[in-house]
């Protein structure tokens, strides 16, 4: 389970490491760019069925801690079409449609190494 650290909020938002890798990737590409967008996904409470939306702009602090230590597959496929859906979509990307899975993967988001 990952972790993201989202503004001045005290409680961090518990996420799948491979859920949370994907937006990740996609957060890094639109800030950069110095682009903001909306983010959404049901919650991990099996007892209610909500949905978190999250509105991630360059000017609120992020940090994003996951749990595996080699690092994690992610499908191109998957991250071309959340960047398509975050440029176009007014509901921003739906973090439900990813495969909780990291098989037939193309691309690999590995670990940072100490002191970079």
């Amino acid at each position: 389970m990952g972790t993201l650290f989202y503004g001045s909020v005290r409680e961090p938002i518990r996420l799948p490491d491979v859920l949370l890798a994907y937006l990740q990737v996609i957060t890094v590409a639109k800030l950069r760019r110095n682009e903001a967008f909306f983010a959404s996904w049901r919650t991990l409470q099996e007892a209610n069925d909500e949905r978190l939306h999250l509105w991630l702009h360059p000017s609120i602090p992020l940090r994003f801690v996951i749990d595996v230590e080699d690092g994690i597959a992610l499908q191109s496929a998957v991250v071309e079409q959340l960047m398509r859906t975050a440029a176009t979509s007014p509901v921003g990307i739906d973090l439900d449609i990813i495969p909780q899975t990291s098989a037939d993967a193309s691309v690999r988001l590995s670990p940072a190494s100490p002191g970079s």
